[in-house]
């Protein structure tokens, strides 16, 4: 039996989400995607990354000069908050072996003729071994070992210039004619979880929206439910797409309130930029997953089929995002499959309005785009719409 179609705007959404979120809760497997899975998401990434950078990685050395000049080198890598000294070794094969079997991340070889080069001013040579694997190890050990190395080789050559009667000003001149100075923006720590984890909560998330919202119109057709859907929308579709997503959008807001306002700043972990910014951002993104995913569930009848495209259409977008990847380098057909994405538009809107805090302006292209794929989807749901009025709608 037909519910009484509920009379004003206002009335027949409310009636419409209520209903929908009635129905949400009693199917326990879209409870979990919508609110469950994205709560314990949100602990195991923070928890995961909640270190933020790497610290005390165990490393080998390997000491042939045995002077005192290496042993000074050697302190300084056990000082260095990246790396803690664990093992010491006589070859390359033991090296290898660590390696191997896990124990160390990184090696330092310090050559026998390493302090007579230094006391003659010869280049000397120390190697450094890195798990290039694990990119992140990789980029780290070279960054750490690299300062320090140099840092040492400067400050050695200064005694040297000094002890020769140079003048202070002198000797750091000799010491370092070309100095570097190394300006690290927008992650200068290299702090994993400030970067990295909010993007991967969020990818994560979309990829729940679109999977729900593909599931809404064709759950309905299939239990033979649509018409009484219609019915509290007074045959109205765009009110029964308003109060379908009403409260896949005020769970999913309430989560993301939860992981920027309570879970992140436990981790003491805050947004970079300005929050209304991020909002907006985020708003224009979320609408376009929901109503890809109502595009899936109005054109594809079969709901495991539309599920399992839109987790086709989501699982590739953290790669193509440009994120892991810079998009220039990607092949063509890769590069325009990225620009197809919202995804992609989010994420380098993201960097410009909240990580690099530029004016709205230089985001217009991301901004656009987004606003663009909306259109889209909502033309895609009009069509829809027509294919099933004239079998659904008396």
């Amino acid at each position: 039996m037909s519910k009484q179609p509920a009379n004003s705007f206002g009335q027949s959404i409310s009636a419409i989400a209520w209903r929908e979120w009635r129905r949400i809760r009693a199917d326990r497997t879209t409870f979990l995607i919508l609110v469950v899975i994205p709560i314990a998401l949100i602990l195991i990434l923070t928890g995961i990354y909640a270190r933020g950078v790497l610290l005390d990685m165990p490393v080998a050395v390997w000491d042939e000069d045995r002077s005192e000049v290496s042993r000074q080198m050697i302190r300084a890598v056990d000082a260095n908050r990246s790396f803690q000294v664990t093992e010491t070794v006589t070859s390359v094969d033991e090296i290898e072996n660590l390696f191997q079997s896990g124990k160390i991340q990184a090696a330092f070889h310090f050559p026998a003729d390493l302090s007579r080069k230094l006391k003659t001013n010869q280049t000397a040579t120390v190697t450094v071994y890195k798990n290039n694997a694990n990119l992140i190890v990789g980029n780290t050990v070279l960054k750490d070992a690299s300062t320090i190395i140099r840092t040492f080789s400067t400050g050695k050559n200064l005694k040297s210039f000094q002890a020769k009667g140079m003048m202070p000003q002198q000797a750091m001149a000799a010491a370092a004619p070309i100095r570097v100075v190394d300006h690290s923006l927008f992650n200068p720590n290299y702090n994993y979880e400030q970067y990295l984890v909010l993007l991967m909560l969020i990818f994560t998330f979309q990829m729940g929206l679109m999977m729900i919202a593909a599931q809404r119109i064709n759950r309905e057709i299939a239990s033979d439910t649509l018409k009484d859907a219609l019915a509290l929308a007074r045959n109205s579709w765009s009110r029964l797409y308003l109060g379908k997503a009403l409260p896949i959008i005020l769970v999913h807001s309430m989560i993301i309130s939860i992981t920027l306002f309570i879970v992140m700043p436990l981790f003491n972990v805050t947004l970079t930029g300005n929050y209304f910014r991020f909002f907006v951002l985020y708003l224009m993104f979320s609408a376009a997953s929901i109503l890809m995913g109502f595009v899936l569930s109005t054109w594809i009848k079969d709901c495991q089929f539309a599920a399992e495209v839109s987790i086709i259409i989501n699982t590739p977008a953290f790669l193509f995002s440009g994120y892991t990847f810079p998009l220039d380098a990607m092949l063509a057909p890769h590069f325009w499959y990225a620009k197809i994405l919202p995804h992609t538009h989010f994420t380098f809107g993201y960097f410009k309005l909240c990580v690099m805090q530029i004016p709205w302006s230089a985001a217009t292209p991301e901004l656009l785009m987004l606003t663009i794929a909306n259109a889209i989807c909502l033309l895609l749901l009009g069509w829809g719409v027509a294919r099933w009025r004239k079998g659904v709608v008396a």
